[in-house]
């Protein structure tokens, strides 16, 4: 009589058939894991770009806002400097006007002692001053003020005091108007000797 032995020979199947199960689910599984991070990975690696980008861009806004910081200081800047150039310019301006009016003013002291200088050099020997006044006056020049120089004297000569005013009148550059002299009659107690005034105005 044959004894077969049926139990060992299916459960050497069953293990067999198990293992093969396994080594199917294990490949199945692998296949899985491999398929999720071919999903995963790209997915990452975007996500990791995406936040290169942005660091990037963060750092380059950033130096933009930097950039406006400082174009806005610039322009604060040229404010003032427009501010200091108006100042500067309302400074000369007065001092132009200032110095317009010492220009005239020592130009007038100028004139004047040309004038006394004139009035030295013309006067004869017949004749002498008495006074010399500088005065402002506006006759006959449309109220307008202008420089007078009037003078007091005394003559033994009509024609040397005519004489002296007409050569006055010739130095045009330092005289505008020379009237001509007011004799008076002769002095008493002073035979021959006439007293006169003449006034001189000086040329602006």
């Amino acid at each position: 009589m044959i004894k077969i032995n049926l139990a060992n020979s299916i459960l050497k199947k069953s293990e067999k058939e198990a293992a093969a199960l396994g080594s199917s689910k294990a490949a199945q599984t692998r296949d899985t894991v491999i398929k999720i991070l071919l999903i995963v990975l790209p997915v990452i690696g975007f996500r990791l770009y995406e936040g290169h980008e942005l660091e990037q861009k963060q750092a380059h806004l950033h130096e933009l806002i930097q950039q406006k910081d400082k174009m806005a200081q610039e322009l604060s800047k040229l404010g003032s400097v427009d501010e200091i150039i108006k100042q500067v310019d309302e400074q000369k301006k007065e001092l132009a006007e200032k110095f317009s009016v010492l220009k005239q003013i020592f130009g007038l002291r100028r004139q004047k002692i040309q004038a006394l200088a004139l009035l030295q050099k013309h006067i004869p020997p017949s004749c002498w001053l008495e006074e010399v006044n500088v005065l402002e006056d506006n006759s006959l020049t449309n109220g307008k003020i202008r420089t007078l120089i009037k003078v007091i004297g005394f003559g033994t000569s009509v024609e040397d005091i005519q004489t002296f005013a007409s050569l006055l009148n010739l130095e045009k550059a330092v005289f505008d108007k020379v009237r001509p002299p007011e004799i008076s009659a002769e002095v008493a107690g002073k035979e021959g000797t006439k007293k006169f005034t003449m006034d001189m105005f000086l040329k602006e």
